[in-house]
């Protein structure tokens, strides 16, 4: 694995965490941030895929 993809792949994973944390404690501004950390991240795993 090259270091983009293992750094998408950890980001995405803490986007992962953050909104559930989020969801959880009922903070809508977590949850969406998780959720935004989470598809940023995705979209960078996938080009460093391409």
């Amino acid at each position: 694995m090259d270091e983009n993809r293992i750094t998408g792949a950890a980001k995405e994973l803490g986007g992962k965490v953050q909104g559930k944390v989020g969801d959880a404690i009922g903070d809508r501004e977590t949850q969406g941030k998780g959720r935004v950390d989470l598809r940023r991240s995705t979209f960078v795993r996938e080009l460093a895929e391409d």
